[in-house]
């Protein structure tokens, strides 16, 4: 019987002895801070190479890395770039403990090596490229370009003339400048790219713009007055905002008129000399209950194209129809076109045979116009040197009152072609 009790006993005193083992557990810090890793991969770098940087951190709150590196994660991996030895330190800390451990970077100087793959190739400097930026077509122009290379290497420029063609020089002496003569054979405005090569790398692109028969126009509109012919006057604008090219036409005062839009309508004035662009301000037509034709330059040449524009000023009237007919000397002038004129008419462009245009006409059914309207635009080319008589053999214009309606059986005017 005294057995079993001391067996009991030692078992029960056991058990408290073990509890309040666990029990003192429950008290203590059980974080184990461990730096398990904190490497430079690879250790040994030449100049100008890049490594890796790793770590791999445990029980840790905190973790810097010196070398302006600072705060960071438990574990990562940073792309270090050094031109020398260096030593890296990494401290971990937590609420009971600091520890420290360090890593190395050797790096390798290979600019006197004797193995010529191991040396940096530095590229050639950015070129500078000088020369005409504007000229006209079918015209040698002479641009010189000039590099240096830090390696002293022999330099060889590449120049693209943007117009599909280019030129590759010769490897020359380091510093050398190359004199290229160059033509373009359309109007237009080119970007000149030059490059420089070592044989082994390219340096910057250099670009130069040139203006062959154009003139930029950076306004409220944007583009160039080309000229086409190169005889020093304009002959088309060529818009970079549509990529349209609409009509222009050269006035006395050396300004340009503008039709923007190719509706046959100028919308502004262009002065060259002053770069000056302007809202296009029709002249006023004269008149009541008749036509004019305001030609904006009477005197043109053969092969020019030019808009008749035939007005209307009823002074006050409800007018809501007209109806013309005309004749002209179809030896100097070819009709190209019978176009509408303002939008308030529904349009009918009549038959154009040789030398005549007839029944041509516009109505509307409401919103009688009472105030000067443009009633057509009549397209002509020139044909042969002379004079050219433009005869409207009949006019009638009607009302919203039958006391507007009138019939005008002549005017003409008169184109001079040289």
């Amino acid at each position: 019987m005294k057995k079993h009790l001391i067996v009991i006993g030692t078992a029960v005193l056991l058990l408290v002895v073990g509890l309040s083992g666990c029990l003192d557990g429950d008290n203590q810090d059980t974080t184990q801070l461990s730096i398990a890793l904190f490497n430079v991969e690879p250790s040994t770098i030449n100049k100008g190479e890049t490594a890796n940087l790793i770590w791999n951190v445990t029980g840790a709150t905190t973790v810097s890395i010196d070398n302006n590196i600072g705060n960071v994660g438990l574990s990562g991996t940073r792309i270090i770039y050094s031109i020398q030895n260096s030593t890296y330190v990494l401290t971990a800390s937590n609420s009971n403990t600091s520890k420290t451990v360090t890593t190395q970077i050797i790096v390798l100087d290979t600019s006197e090596s004797d193995d010529d793959d191991s040396v940096i190739n530095l590229p050639p400097t950015k070129p500078t490229m000088d020369g005409a930026s504007e000229g006209i077509k079918d015209t040698d122009y002479t641009y010189v370009i000039q590099s240096t290379d830090p390696d002293n290497d022999k330099i060889q420029y590449i120049i693209n003339w943007g117009d599909g063609k280019v030129t590759e020089t010769e490897f020359l002496p380091n510093g050398t400048a190359s004199m290229q003569i160059h033509s373009w054979a359309t109007p237009g405005r080119y970007i000149i790219s030059v490059k420089a090569y070592d044989n082994e790398t390219l340096s910057g692109v250099t670009q130069y713009a040139v203006l062959i028969d154009v003139w930029l126009i950076d306004d409220e509109i944007k583009g160039y007055l080309v000229d086409e012919d190169s005889d020093g006057k304009y002959d088309l604008f060529d818009s970079s905002e549509t990529g349209e090219k609409t009509d222009v036409e050269k006035q006395d005062d050396g300004t340009y008129l503008i039709d923007i839009d190719g509706d046959g309508e100028w919308d502004y004035v262009y002065d060259t000399q002053q770069d000056l662009l302007m809202d296009y301000d029709p002249p006023e037509p004269s008149g009541i209950l008749g036509f004019e034709l305001p030609i904006s330059s009477p005197v043109i040449e053969v092969g020019d194209e030019f808009f008749v524009t035939v007005y209307l000023d009823p002074d006050g009237k409800e007018v809501s129809f007209w109806k013309i007919s005309m004749s002209f000397d179809s030896s100097r002038l070819e009709v190209l076109g019978v176009l509408e004129g303002d939008d308030i008419w529904l349009f009918d462009e009549g038959t154009t045979g040789t030398g005549t245009i007839t029944d041509v006409q516009a109505w509307t059914m409401d919103d009688y116009p009472t105030y000067s309207t443009v009633l057509c635009r009549i397209k002509f080319k020139a044909l042969s040197v002379g004079s050219a008589a433009l005869d409207f053999t009949s006019q009638k214009i009607g009302g919203s009152n039958p006391e507007y309606t009138i019939t005008v059986s002549e005017n003409s005017n008169t184109v001079i072609i040289t």
